[in-house]
């Protein structure tokens, strides 16, 4: 799933893939060519790790954008964890300076326009008939995401903000996962 991805990064990401998966042998030849599969170089007893640069720059670029996007919604969610904490030793995080209360609404605009963003993507998705990824989208994600809007405007204790922050985790694995949705729904 792809949290955060607008019309511009979903048609982006969308494009990339396209529509033949029989393309893509497995998983990591997906992420080889999103650019987000390290390179192992070794030689003897020397052996490194390093980032991999033959790859779809656009495709990495959008991928890398989806991780940063649904990365900030778990960030300020966190921060309304640790506003106690934050709070005492002066910090100035989002829900210190302006308030728990902004912090929330801020957050759950962001849930708002990520679900509104992937329902976008959603319906690419039935135009082209990929009622797979459609359910995927629809279950593992947006359901979670509606879930979060919800807690959010309950929450007031720190315990409610740390399974809010949990929830959001499963969210952003869900959207990892789905390279291996993609590869295993088209053999």
């Amino acid at each position: 799933s792809l949290p955060g991805a607008g019309v511009i990064l979903g048609d982006r990401i969308f494009s990339e893939l396209g529509d033949n998966r029989s393309r893509y042998k497995n998983h990591n030849d997906v992420q080889s060519e999103a650019g987000t599969a390290p390179v192992t170089r070794q030689s003897g007893k020397h052996r490194s790790v390093v980032f991999r640069r033959a790859c779809k720059k656009p495709f990495r670029d959008a991928m890398q954008m989806f991780a940063f996007i649904s990365t900030m919604v778990r960030e300020i969610i966190k921060d309304m964890e640790d506003y106690e904490g934050d709070k005492k030793y002066f910090s100035n995080t989002l829900a210190v300076v302006h308030g728990k209360g902004k912090a929330t609404i801020v957050a759950q605009l962001f849930v708002v326009i990520m679900i509104g963003l992937i329902g976008y993507l959603q319906y690419i998705q039935l135009q082209s008939k990929d009622m797979a990824s459609l359910m995927y989208f629809l279950f593992a994600i947006q359901v979670h995401l509606v879930y979060v809007i919800y807690k959010l405007k309950l929450a007031s204790l720190k315990e409610d903000y740390h399974k809010l922050s949990r929830t959001m985790k499963v969210i952003m694995l869900m959207g990892i996962a789905y390279t291996l949705f993609f590869y295993y729904s088209s053999t």
